[in-house]
């Protein structure tokens, strides 16, 4: 008997978990669901700002093509959700089997009992089963009987009325599940076909893009002298800080240390290096909104075949008018020109840097404190390609580090 109950609430304890796992799966489909439509809310004003000069850019076709990607990620999602609800359909139905079996059954039984009941109706009939007791404890025990008798009657209309009510709500639960589903399975619909027309706009752009290379090249080779005038001025700021800090190692008694080592040296480099590291993959985006449009590393171009395109960093596009903000607390290394690219925003935490390029309208200076989310300048417009982009990079000392990492979401 013992180990009965053991199995039944092993039992109950296992269903209990499997339905608030359900639950949990299906918050979390709906809340990717919403992060994503929110990410498609922000691609298609993007995709507004670039549209607007009637000239296709390669601006555009990344912005299209994330766009793309990220429908094909709501799709999935909502193909999980379907899935999800096609089991809680199934669960419910099966629980309205077993309902409609139990108060079938109770029902057969209260008809017996009723049958008895109206044989044994008459009061007469009644006080002759007690009168007819050979003693007073026989009679007592009949009293209690019919008492008894009474209440279990009433007792199972009150369990049939419930089950029914049970039964009522389930149906309702059913209902409402089929129509979701209905509606998802619409929504569904409706974003494969938009991504149909997605994928033929793409390749319209990507067509006329492919007839003007000599444009794309000569972007590209624009792009890359601007980028290693950064690297240039990224590398000369940290081979002398990394100076700076071997020097004060040194005055410190302390020899043989590295550059990282060195950087991170003091109460105040140590904890900011430390706490930095800690919220890897929880740092706020540069940008208040955005999206990458240029990856980390080297991957090949969009367009021009056999060329590859090496990213020290990641490049988000912003809507215009968008402020370049601080991802932690720290220091302005320093504020640099770079042709090509406007200004670049260099900023210590500790043994880390942060780097935010393509800004104008600087409002900090070299060595001012800063905080988590401060405003440090205005991502600049491309007139051109009429777009506002931000490249922004990560290093550990010499070390370049992948951003996508580090910043909440995985961009």
């Amino acid at each position: 008997m013992k180990l009965l109950i053991k199995y039944i609430l092993v039992l109950f304890l296992l269903l209990n978990v499997s339905v608030s796992s359900n639950a949990q799966s299906k918050k979390e489909l709906e809340y990717k669901k919403k992060q994503l439509a929110k990410e498609i809310q922000l691609t298609d004003k993007l995709l507004k700002e670039t549209a607007s000069d009637k000239k296709e850019s390669l601006t555009q076709l990344r912005t299209l093509s994330k766009q793309i990607r990220i429908r094909d990620e709501l799709i999935s999602t909502i193909g999980k959700e379907v899935k999800s609800l096609s089991s809680e359909i199934e669960a419910t139905n099966k629980e309205m089997a077993v309902l409609e079996k139990d108060i079938n059954k109770m029902k057969e039984d209260y008809a017996r009992l009723l049958q008895v009941t109206y044989r044994n109706s008459n009061a007469y009939h009644r006080l002759m089963f007690i009168f007819a007791s050979d003693d007073f404890n026989q009679a007592f025990r009949r009293l209690r009987y019919l008492k008894e008798y009474n209440e279990e009657r009433k007792k199972q209309a009150e369990e049939i009325i419930k089950k029914q009510s049970t039964l009522e709500r389930k149906k309702e639960d059913l209902l409402l599940a089929k129509k979701e589903q209905e509606s998802l399975l619409s929504d569904k619909k409706k974003e494969q076909s938009t991504i149909a027309n997605n994928k033929v706009t793409e390749q319209r752009i990507y067509n006329k893009l492919k007839k003007n290379e000599k444009k794309l090249k000569a972007d590209l080779a624009a792009k890359k002298s601007a980028t290693k005038k950064l690297d240039s001025a990224i590398a000369a700021i940290i081979k002398k800080e990394l100076e700076a800090a071997k020097k004060r190692a040194r005055e410190a008694g302390k020899k043989n240390v590295s550059g990282n080592e060195a950087l991170a040296m003091g109460t105040e480099a140590k904890s900011l290096s430390a706490s930095f590291e800690l919220n890897m993959g929880k740092l706020p985006w540069p940008v208040p909104s955005g999206i990458v449009s240029g990856r980390y590393g080297t991957h090949p171009h969009p367009v021009l075949k056999n060329i590859t395109i090496n990213n020290n960093g990641i490049d988000i596009n912003t809507p215009k008018g968008s402020r370049a903000r601080s991802i932690f607390d720290g220091e302005v290394t320093s504020v640099v020109n770079i042709p090509g690219a406007n200004k670049a925003v260099i900023i210590r935490h500790g043994s880390y840097l942060t780097v935010y390029a393509n800004l104008t309208d600087v409002t900090v200076t070299r060595g001012q404190k800063i905080k988590l989310k401060e405003s440090i300048g205005m991502v600049a417009n491309d007139i051109d390609n009429n777009k506002a982009e931000l490249h922004f990079e990560i290093w550990k000392g010499t070390e370049k580090q992948n951003p996508s990492k580090w910043l909440a979401g995985n961009p």
